[in-house]
């Protein structure tokens, strides 16, 4: 085989890949959500829910520390509605990059 020919078939089917991906990634950020957009339907009922207003929770009974910030990330993948096999791959990521912030969600926790 001639070294020229290998290299320009290896080029060209790199090119081809490389056009297909952003042809995939074109039609994957244009698509609608899987959902229709409740404000364009007319069904669409904006509920309000009985949690206390951010004026009101800041009046709160001297200092407390927040939570939310530590593990959020696999906190989310974990009530997300992604099925089950999609939750397994994703899970080990988040665990890992909520382990390596911790350190700034303990900060964070402080301060909100």
């Amino acid at each position: 085989m001639d070294r020229a020919w290998l290299a320009r078939t290896v080029r060209r089917f790199s090119w081809q890949v490389l056009a297909a991906g952003g042809v995939w990634l074109c039609m994957v950020c244009t698509a609608p959500a899987s959902g229709a957009d409740p404000a364009g339907s007319l069904e669409y009922r904006r509920t309000v829910d009985g949690s206390a207003s951010l004026a009101d929770r800041e009046k709160g009974q001297g200092w407390s520390y927040n939570g939310e910030y530590l593990y959020a990330l696999t906190r989310d993948v974990r009530d997300s509605t992604l099925p089950a096999g999609a939750k397994v791959v994703v899970f080990v990521p988040a665990f890992v990059v909520d382990t390596v912030f911790l350190p700034v969600a303990l900060i964070f926790g402080l301060f909100g």
